[in-house]
């Protein structure tokens, strides 16, 4: 059988300004992922020059596959990191739409939070700054990131569709769809964000893809 595709899984980093070196070190040993081609990461030091703060972060909260929390005291204190950045990423958690993981930096009081609710890193809960030998604690870190990354990254049977192949099978609205999630690579909250004078909600868009997969999966099976 031959091997299913494999995706880059998109990562955001949401961390306190204060921890910057702290998450300098995290993403140096998730290197090995990246010259694998098998992520992309991006936090507020990549936004470039002139572009717009907000915007920027938010177009990536929207489209991170993997959304990595970076617990501290100022990471709790921070307004933009715990209210803003934390509470969409809940949101798309709570929706299946991204998996959100809280990685303990510095000892803090985060038992009662939501932070609690969520898969936790290192594996044995202990603070990073608390281990011995740091590069252990980043090391059992980025297993249990590899781990997740390997179950995310399999393309599902359905998505291995491309919009050329849909042309002449579809329906004029689902070979709309079809262009929007094949050619353009969008999500459905994408689409009803950009274009919500066509699509009303996600629940339309989902029925409007079972309807086009069953059409395109029987094209598939009807000998020619």
């Amino acid at each position: 059988m031959a091997e299913r595709p494999k995706r880059v899984i998109k990562i955001f980093y949401c961390y306190a300004n204060e921890d910057h070196m702290l998450r300098d070190e995290l993403e140096k040993h998730l290197s090995p992922l990246k010259r694998l081609g098998r992520i992309t990461e991006w936090y507020d030091r990549a936004i470039k020059a002139g572009a717009e703060w907000d915007r920027e972060i938010a177009t990536w909260l929207d489209t991170a596959d993997i959304i990595l929390l970076l617990v501290s005291s100022d990471f709790i204190h921070s307004d933009q990191s715990y209210s803003i950045e934390m509470q969409r990423a809940l949101e798309r958690h709570e929706r299946r739409e991204a998996h959100v993981i809280s990685v303990l930096l510095r000892p803090v009081d985060w038992d009662e939070t939501p932070l609690s609710k969520l898969q936790i890193l290192p594996s044995n809960r202990k603070p990073v700054t608390r281990w011995a030998d740091r590069d252990d604690a980043f090391l059992d870190i980025a297993k249990g990131i590899r781990q997740i990354v390997a179950s995310l990254s399999v393309i599902p049977v359905e998505t291995t569709w491309t919009w050329e192949s849909t042309l002449g099978i579809l329906p004029e609205r689902e070979q709309r769809l079809a262009y929007l999630l094949y050619q353009c690579d969008l999500r459905p909250r994408e689409i009803i964000r950009l274009l919500p004078e066509e699509f009303r909600d996600v629940q339309e868009i989902t029925r409007l893809k079972r309807t086009m997969l069953e059409r395109l999966l029987r094209s598939r099976n009807t000998p020619q």
